[in-house]
């Protein structure tokens, strides 16, 4: 549990650091940064070790959108709409079996947009007035959601939310988390008098804190489908970047 914790600490702390009082241009390393391993990570899992080729084209992709939408934001709709050609091109002029190629092209296709259109849309966020602060609200969201979780699970889960993807996850965790992720972006807009009325703060907490927990629950999808325990070990107590 302490590993997690200080992780979990560490990161928060680099994060408020880089997004909340250090230059623009520390937000995009962040960013860009956690494109090159959220999809070195991701392509591991589902292309495995054989589609190199495929995994760096993605990679490439990826961290493509992450860069086009921070320094030519309005063609960041162009190279997401291109993503769905350029990959699905990379997959067909393979020297792989016919029989992979239409799941690999398919996992290249998705990770495309499973992760770059969320890391554009972190781009837009961050260029809007106060960006960096409502940037603080949703990281605040979605660590305290995760720690609240899995406290609340600890200590007081019993009932399964769905052990056939992830077993030691519980309702009570949800309930939890979802609670935890309200608070923490309270925390935040009120911390830096962001201009939120209180229901909407709450939603947005709480949709936000949904959204992450569904989100853990698709990654464990793709992990447990190709028996995978972690997406990396680059972080102690998470696994990786993707965990």
């Amino acid at each position: 549990m302490l590993p997690r914790i200080v992780t979990g600490l560490l990161m928060a702390i680099a994060a408020i650091a880089l997004t909340g009082y250090g230059p623009a241009w520390g937000s995009y390393v962040l960013f860009q940064l956690a494109a090159f391993v959220l999809a070195d990570e991701f392509y591991g899992i589902v292309l495995g070790p054989d589609a190199r080729r495929e995994r760096w084209v993605g990679m490439g992709y990826i961290a493509g959108v992450t860069a086009v939408a921070w320094w030519a934001p309005a063609w960041a709709h162009t190279i997401l709409i291109l993503g769905a050609p350029i990959l699905l091109t990379t997959a067909l002029f393979s020297s792989a079996p016919v029989h992979i190629l239409g799941p690999r092209s398919a996992f290249l296709v998705t990770g495309a947009y499973y992760l770059g259109l969320p890391l554009a849309c972190l781009m837009d966020i961050t260029a809007t007035t106060n960006g960096p602060h409502y940037l603080l609200a949703l990281f605040a969201t979605i660590f305290a959601g995760d720690t609240g979780a899995f406290f609340a699970g600890r200590f007081f889960g019993r009932t399964k939310l769905y052990e056939k993807i992830s077993p030691n996850k519980t309702r009570e965790g949800l309930v939890g988390g979802a609670l935890a992720s309200i608070l923490g972006f309270f925390i935040v807009i009120r911390l830096f008098e962001l201009p939120i009325p209180t229901t909407d703060a709450a939603l947005l907490g709480l949709g936000c804190g949904l959204a992450g927990a569904i989100g853990d629950l698709a990654e464990s999808m793709f992990k447990r489908s190709f028996n995978v325990k972690d997406s990396g070990a680059k972080l102690p107590g998470h696994g990786g970047l993707l965990d």
